[in-house]
Formats: C-alpha cells, sequence, structure tokens
C-alpha cells in the first residue's frame, strides 16, 4: 500500500472515531488530528505530521476531479476553498497561496512551516568511484559447490561484468541517467565520431557507415577511429565529445561525454561485449541498435534493471548512494574542468567566470537553464578550487578582481604596488593593529577619501541562499531520476 493510502485510512479511522464520516471533514478536524497525533506518540516528528496533513489536503482538493459522482448520484461537492473569501460563503477546508522557489502553490491554510534538519549532500570522490568501478568490473560469483559455480557461465558472467563496468563509466563519464543509458544506441555515437570528423579517414567500404558496430570484426579500422580519437584530444585539447541522445522527457539533448568515455564505449561495450553477445545469439537474435542488451531478453537492457546493478555495487563497494550518484560526480567533476579552463583562458575568478561555468554544466546536464542543482556542483568546484566554502566570501573576493578590472587603466605602477602593498600588510596584520586602525578611520573620512567605503553589495545569489539550501536538501532526499 501507497504512503498516502495508509495516511488516508489512519485519517479516515480518526474521523469515525470522532463521530464523523469522511465527507463531513473541516479546518477543526484538521488541526484536532494534527494534535491528536502530536499526543500520541513521541516517535513522530513534526515534518512527517506536516507531511500526512497535506496528503489530507490534496484528496480533498481533487477528490471532486477524481470522483464527479457521489454514491448516491450526486454531484460531489467541493470541499476546498480560498480562506480570503468572506465567513459566509468559506468552504469546509480553507486554503492559501505560498510563494516557494519562485513558484505559487495551494496549500492548507493551516499549514506550518517546519524546520528539517538538512542532511548533508555528498558526492562520491574519485577514489570511491574507482571503488565502484572495480566491483562493476568482477564478474559475478554465485553460491559455490565442489568450488565451481552453480549455474555459471564464465563467459557470460565475463561479459556481463564488462557490459556492466561501461554502463557506469557512461555515468561518471557521460552523464547519464539510467534511462538514457538503456536507450544509448550505437547510431547515436556513429553520428557525434562523424560530426567530429572521426571517421573521415576510414576505408572507402565505410563510406556509408550507419553503425560504428560495423568495425567490430576490423581491427585496423577500429585502429584508426582510436587513433583519431587520440588526435582529438592531444591536437584540439578537446576533453569530450557531444553525443545526441534523448534525455528526460523524450526531449533530445547533446551529453558530452569525456573522450576516454567513448573509447571505453567503442572497445569494451560496442566492439567486444555487444559483438560476442550477437555472436552467441546467431540466427535467434532480432536486430537491435542498442549499445547495452540482455542476456535474457536478447534485446535492449531496461532501465530498472541498471538502476539495480549500480545499487547492488554501491553496496557491494560500501559506498553510499545510487547510480545516480555517478551523474553527481560527473557534474562536479565536469564543473571544475570548466572552471580550470576558464580560469586559463582568463586569468582572474570574476562573477562573469562563474556565470559562463553554470551555463556549460547545465549545457553538459541536459538541463534547460541553470538551477540550483547546477549551481550546488558549480559551488563544490569552486570550494575545490579556492579552497573557501563560504559563497559570500567568495562574491567579496571576486569583487576585488572586478574592481581591479574596472579601474585598471587609472592604475599607475606606483599604485598597483600600493594597493599590493596594503593588501598584503592588512591581511597579515592583526585586525585591531594600530595601520588597520589607522586606514580604516582615514578611508571613512570624507575629505581624505571623498568616495567612501567600497560597498559588498549582496548578490541575487546571496540573498537566495537559503533557498538553494533548500534546493540541496531537495537534491539530497528526492529519487535519483528526477534530477
Amino acid at each position: 500500500m501507497e504512503a498516502e493510502a495508509y495516511t488516508l485510512r489512519e485519517w479516515f479511522a480518526f474521523l469515525l472515531n470522532e463521530g464523523f464520516e469522511w465527507y463531513q471533514a473541516n479546518d477543526l478536524m484538521m488541526h484536532r488530528w494534527r494534535q491528536h497525533q502530536k499526543d500520541s506518540s513521541e516517535e513522530i516528528s513534526l515534518a512527517q505530521i506536516e507531511l500526512k496533513l497535506e496528503r489530507v489536503f490534496i484528496f480533498y482538493k481533487f477528490i471532486p476531479e477524481a470522483m464527479p459522482i457521489t454514491e448516491g448520484g450526486q454531484p460531489m461537492p467541493e470541499f476546498v476553498g480560498p480562506i480570503s473569501e468572506p465567513r459566509s460563503r468559506r468552504l469546509a477546508i480553507t486554503s492559501k497561496k505560498v510563494i516557494y522557489e519562485g513558484n505559487e502553490h495551494t496549500v492548507w491554510s493551516g499549514k506550518d512551516k517546519v524546520k528539517v534538519a538538512k542532511p548533508k549532500l555528498t558526492v562520491p570522490d574519485e577514489s570511491q568511484v574507482e571503488r565502484i568501478h572495480s566491483v562493476l568490473r568482477v564478474p559475478a560469483v554465485n553460491t559455490t559447490q565442489n568450488n565451481l559455480p552453480v549455474g555459471s557461465h564464465p563467459k557470460e558472467d565475463f561479459l556481463k561484468s564488462e557490459r556492466n563496468w561501461t554502463m557506469g563509466t557512461c555515468m561518471s563519464g557521460g552523464g547519464l541517467r539510467a534511462a538514457e543509458v538503456a536507450d544509448l544506441t550505437t547510431a547515436q555515437i556513429t553520428e557525434a565520431l562523424k560530426a567530429e570528423g572521426i571517421l573521415l579517414k576510414l576505408p572507402k567500404q565505410y563510406a556509408e557507415l550507419t553503425s560504428i558496430a560495423e568495425l567490430s570484426d576490423d581491427v585496423a579500422a577500429q585502429e584508426i577511429v582510436l587513433a583519431e580519437l587520440k588526435a582529438l584530444r592531444h591536437r584540439k585539447k578537446r576533453h569530450y565529445i557531444f553525443v545526441t541522445i534523448v534525455g528526460k522527457g523524450g526531449k533530445s539533448r547533446s551529453a558530452s561525454f569525456f573522450i576516454d568515455t567513448i573509447r571505453d564505449l567503442l572497445i569494451t561495450a560496442i566492439w567486444t561485449v555487444r559483438a560476442k553477445m550477437i555472436s552467441q545469439w546467431g540466427a535467434t537474435w532480432a536486430y537491435c541498435d542498442n549499445v547495452f542488451l540482455s542476456f535474457k531478453s536478447k534485446q535492449q537492457l531496461q532501465s530498472s534493471s541498471i538502476s539495480d546493478i549500480m545499487a547492488l555495487a554501491f553496496f557491494k563497494a560500501k559506498v553510499p548512494g545510487s547510480g545516480h550518484d555517478l551523474r553527481k560526480f560527473y557534474a562536479t567533476y565536469t564543473a571544475t574542468l570548466i572552471l580550470r579552463r576558464t580560469l586559463n583562458d582568463l586569468g582572474y575568478l570574476t562573477q562573469a567566470v562563474v556565470n559562463t561555468v553554470l551555463s556549460e554544466v547545465a549545457d553538459a546536464l541536459g538541463h534547460s537553464q541553470v538551477t540550483t542543482t547546477t549551481r550546488h556542483y558549480v559551488n563544490m568546484a569552486l570550494v575545490h578550487y579556492t579552497g573557501i566554502e563560504s559563497r559570500r566570501r567568495r562574491h567579496k573576493l571576486m569583487k576585488i578582481w572586478e574592481i581591479l578590472l574596472e579601474e585598471q587603466g587609472n592604475l599607475s605602477n606606483d599604485k598597483i604596488r600600493l594597493c599590493g602593498t596594503t593588501i598584503k600588510s592588512v591581511a597579515q596584520l592583526p585586525e585591531n593593529a594600530e595601520l588597520n586602525v589607522m586606514l580604516g578611520e582615514m578611508l571613512r573620512d570624507p575629505e581624505l577619501n571623498p568616495l567612501g567605503m567600497v560597498a559588498f553589495v549582496e548578490r541575487k545569489a546571496d540573498r537566495n541562499l537559503a533557498s538553494e539550501k533548500k534546493a540541496d536538501l531537495r537534491l539530497a532526499t528526492m529519487d535519483g531520476e528526477r534530477v
């Protein structure tokens, strides 16, 4: 039974004990039920109580739509209406409008705000990801008898482990969701390679190549493709290749695969595992272009199976999380790479640099716009790069860079030396040192400094810090496939 059904059953039982039918509910009864739950159990949290009340409210809000006619054949009455209505016209259960994450929501008028302890949002580090990949690559061993795996097929187990490993690399090296891994095709990989000019040096017989899987038996052609991939990375300094996939909601998006991930997909997943599976099945196999196939159905491996495989690998590796955490790792790692590249190009950290990184990471994750989720990954990259966890502190330091850039035309060599000396001296002296106190007084004196002290105006990102923390909470507790 779903959690909502348990809640409604509990609510209906409470009403019956109070001598009311379900359709006689009102605000007062909901307040009384809240108090009843607080008095009945010390184990239930205030957040759980409010969640139950929200479920009851939603039930009464939508029951006229779900069940337009009563058992007696009469139109189902409306139960929920705005509390702003005059008292004489108010419905039994009243509602109010609240703004959450910039959007308007209708909630029960008696809803209480509950502070929820924020669980720490974690992303696996490189060593943990390596452990997970190692577990995925180890062939499964079933219960043994006489030192031989029961029902085991060593060759099939090896192919499964190699398949599972490359599925994991698609998540950590391509940022794919489980459903996107399941839907990945050889044609999509082929088109991405064509777009980069990787296949131009192949023999003429492959001029009309539609699937890179056709090279499974041609080692020489494979070597040409791999050499071109290597050249792309070293000659053009490229980290990734864009692959057009079908993403969340059936929308096409460009997923940026690291070049090493593409190489692993070609060598292991397509030219080895997939080719050997198809060879074993022979005439019993019906053509399917998906990269990852099921040994049972001989067709596309389902996303639910991929999620289960990843969850088991996390468990065996003793790393908390699920397959979706490999996507989080990809997002953070990608943000770090983009940040470093952008800083190498510009040479300094400003809000414009951060905005560039935010936009590129959002594109890499297939988000139509910069979300609080994207901001979290970029923030982690910034913390890793700068060593500064506080967003506000980083914004203030970036403001100093921006001032230097804005005023560089007015700064002579002597002024630049003065600025550098001042910063270093002020930083190393105690807060109440005479020099610091004297500088502060002089800069606040309107006669000596008509421009006044620099004002660190709170940015929109700072004002939205509380909502970003709520988003972090939601990200840490939500189902993996929603991100």
